[in-house]
């Protein structure tokens, strides 16, 4: 009876290593999706960060350029 009972421990000891591994593995893959979506997204990122600067830049040149308007 214990030999059975040990048997089962280390059954459920190995089964519990592999949920383990399971979720181990499930954290590395989302962490590598999540990489790659914010790879794909960098261009996007990128491109409105520039239209973003260059708005800015007109508007700050509309606003040095109005006084000169009411002159």
């Amino acid at each position: 009876m214990r030999e059975l009972r040990h048997l089962q421990g280390g059954r459920a000891l190995e089964e519990t290593k592999g949920h383990r591994e399971k979720g181990v593995h499930q954290v590395h893959q989302a962490e590598m999706v999540k990489t790659v979506h914010q790879v794909l997204q960098a261009p996007l990122v990128l491109q409105v960060l520039a239209e973003i600067l260059l708005l800015s830049m007109i508007h700050l040149k509309r606003l040095t350029l109005a006084p000169d308007l009411w002159v």
